[in-house]
């Protein structure tokens, strides 16, 4: 889904599937839809992902869809969040309510 966790002012795109549906495409389906509705019915500006370092699968995903890296974070526990972006109307909302 679309959210704003820890009420951070970005939209952020959100995923997570089981197992035993890994490595077909329905995540870059799935991630690919949500980023379409953030654009074209919600009119977001852009929206970001963020990422564990390690995740190399998801990491490709959001790639294959165009989004960059951005800064990474540094999380509390002193981890490395990868943080990835996507431009999608120069005129749309930063609101994920639009």
């Amino acid at each position: 889904g679309l959210v704003h966790p820890g009420g951070q002012p970005e939209p952020e795109l959100k995923y997570a599937l089981d197992r035993a549906v890994w490595g077909g495409g329905l995540a870059t389906e799935v991630a690919g839809a949500m980023l379409e509705y953030a654009r074209s019915v919600l009119g977001l500006a852009a929206v970001i992902a963020t990422i564990a370092r390690e995740n190399a699968a998801s990491i490709r995903i959001v790639e294959r869809l165009g989004m960059t890296r951005s800064t990474p974070r540094v999380e509390d526990d002193g981890s490395i969040t990868e943080v990835y972006t996507i431009q999608l109307n120069t005129t749309g909302s930063t609101d994920a309510l639009g």
